[in-house]
């Protein structure tokens, strides 16, 4: 794990998001300086801080975890969909609705990609 990494792509993300380094920190509940030693790397957060801030920032925890990911703005949407399917199946809570759930998706994503192939 990367701290100067880390820092770089919360700072990155905070700014794309228009974001100040107060505004961030108050969302999160922490300090201004604390963000501050998180963007240049010289604090790590505990790992709900972390999940706070790439919730708050709407960034993947892969991305800000792992340094040889890339990230741009199509995987941007394909987080923010796959959070949002992670989202209905921890609503849904009961493993067999979950199982009925991906089967009726799938056959759904496989006629959708019958039909684009034709």
């Amino acid at each position: 794990m990367d701290l100067k990494s880390m820092g770089r792509k919360i700072k990155e993300q905070r700014i794309k998001n228009n974001m100040s380094q107060e505004r961030l920190a108050e969302l999160v509940d922490v300090t201004p300086s604390y963000i501050s030693n998180l963007e240049s790397g010289n604090r790590s957060a505990s790992l709900k801080t972390t999940l706070d801030i790439v919730n708050i920032l709407n960034m993947s925890f892969d991305y800000l975890m792992f340094e040889s990911m890339t990230y741009n703005d199509k995987e941007f949407e394909i987080d923010k969909n796959l959070q949002e399917l992670r989202n209905i199946l921890e609503r849904i809570q009961d493993k067999d609705l979950i199982q009925e759930y991906i089967t009726y998706c799938r056959g759904i994503a496989d006629s959708m990609l019958e039909i684009k192939n034709k």
